[in-house]
């Protein structure tokens, strides 16, 4: 890429960055559905014609916003993970990391959906955006393969006493904590976090061998 090139592409970015700043406070204040574009555009300090250079529809913002968090979620996690001494630890920091940002976004992922109307973002919107997407795929699935690759390393050092497989253990990981989150959002608050991790672990106990199983956080 030329200078000229890389200096265009640098200033797109930090436009895009904006954008997204701007996207992240519209959504959470109004909600998925009632954001518009111009609530957009205003919080990014863009005029409605200056932001169609760069979005088309609110979906393309919101899949790139969630692209963007969720990549940065994924590394903090990794971190957490890479860090414990035992299965049982890894996993415990998994699921603290999860459910820890997933508060810290609540009033976004609230915003996705009316969940006493039971409105969902249209689905036929965002499958328009087929590179994000993939992106989107991408991201849910290196979450996955995170908690697998933990459980194949803790079965290998015979930390995990599950007969399952391994894809099998990690989706039942995530699902539980999906389901923690879907509960929250229901109940429209975020529930105390470390009673939620204690519940998990008390959970995870009869599956995981660890001598750091015992302990409270």
């Amino acid at each position: 890429m030329e200078p000229r090139e890389k200096r265009q592409q640098a200033v797109r970015d930090a436009k895009i960055e904006v954008i997204l700043k701007g996207a992240w406070e519209a959504f959470s204040k109004l909600g998925y559905h009632q954001t518009r574009l111009e609530d957009i555009a205003q919080a990014a300090g863009f005029s409605k014609t200056a932001l169609y250079y760069y979005y088309e529809n609110k979906e393309e913002i919101f899949m790139d916003l969630v692209i963007r968090e969720g990549g940065r979620v994924f590394e903090s996690v990794k971190d957490r993970v890479s860090a414990a001494d035992s299965t049982f630890d890894a996993i415990e920091q998994y699921a603290r990391g999860v459910l820890a940002v997933f508060g810290e976004h609540f009033n976004l992922m609230m915003g996705m959906m009316d969940f006493e109307a039971g409105i969902p973002p249209n689905p036929a919107q965002f499958h328009k955006q087929k590179d994000k997407m993939v992106l989107m795929k991408e991201t849910v699935q290196s979450f996955e393969a995170l908690t697998t690759e933990v459980i194949r390393k803790g079965r290998e050092r015979g930390e995990v006493t599950v007969e399952l497989d391994d894809v099998i253990v990690s989706e039942y990981i995530n699902s539980i904590l999906r389901g923690i989150m879907f509960r929250w959002c229901k109940n429209t608050k975020v529930d105390d976090v470390e009673s939620e991790i204690n519940q998990f672990k008390t959970f995870l106990q009869p599956l995981l061998k660890s001598d750091s199983s015992n302990r409270n956080t």
